[in-house]
């Protein structure tokens, strides 16, 4: 029987490091309040997570940790208190730093041998460089959505604007008498050919570009630089 006994109870002690030492442990930062809030245990995670030394919130209450999500907080406790479960949620909270996280938030009661609530343990799981990844992928694919739309009108556009384009330059090689009118088939030619030159944008814009490397003459390039210099000189005294 004593034998027995002391089985169990190296049991207890192995199974009651193993779960210590995954406590110490964990990536995830875990927290664990009495029924007032009052912190009495943070993890390593914790305190890497928050920027806080442990010894900076043990002692102190979770609402004065986390005062931008009181709320919520106290949703939890209550819920906890009555044995009701609290689903897993997303919040932002604050470091020490100021600096404002993405996390993923779960709690769960702490029990004595008789059943009853004594404390409750509360998960922080930081997942702010997943949020931006996935902030950067509805953006790419909002911009890749513009895109597509950009060209769809792009071509709608273009299809019209070949034939006045046509048109125009078909009424320019016929001649017409009146001087003033010449020239105003002039202007509406120019003018549809600078919006055409924008609906060729518009598609280059939609399509995607890869980079490409050429050579270029490095005396060419000093030279043209010179010259606006030059140029950008004289205007200037002029």
């Amino acid at each position: 029987m004593a034998e027995q006994t002391a089985n169990i109870s190296r049991e207890i002690l192995i199974s009651k490091q193993q779960l210590e030492s995954y406590i110490e442990n964990s990536s995830d930062g875990i927290l664990r309040n009495d029924l007032e809030g009052g912190i009495r245990y943070v993890n390593p995670a914790f305190t890497r997570i928050f920027g806080w030394e442990a010894n900076e919130v043990v002692g102190k209450n979770i609402l004065e940790i986390f005062p931008e999500d009181k709320n919520r907080i106290k949703k939890v406790m209550e819920s906890i208190k009555g044995k009701k479960a609290f689903p897993p949620y997303e919040t932002r909270l604050q470091r020490k730093d100021g600096q404002v996280i993405d996390l993923y938030v779960s709690a769960s009661p702490i029990l004595n041998s008789r059943g009853d609530v004594i404390a409750i343990t509360a998960v922080y799981r930081d997942h702010t460089r997943l949020k931006r990844l996935e902030d950067r992928l509805y953006q790419s694919e909002k911009m890749a959505a513009i895109g597509q739309l950009v060209a769809q009108i792009a071509h709608e556009i273009n299809n019209p604007l070949s034939t006045l384009q046509f048109s125009l330059k078909l009424l320019q090689k016929i001649g017409p008498s009146d001087l003033e009118f010449k020239e105003e088939i002039e202007d509406m030619y120019e003018e549809v050919r600078r919006i055409a030159r924008i609906v060729d944008q518009l598609l280059s814009f939609s399509r995607p570009q890869s980079k490409r490397k050429r050579q270029a003459s490095l005396k060419r390039v000093l030279k043209n630089k010179m010259l606006q210099l030059l140029i950008k000189n004289l205007r200037e005294r002029n």
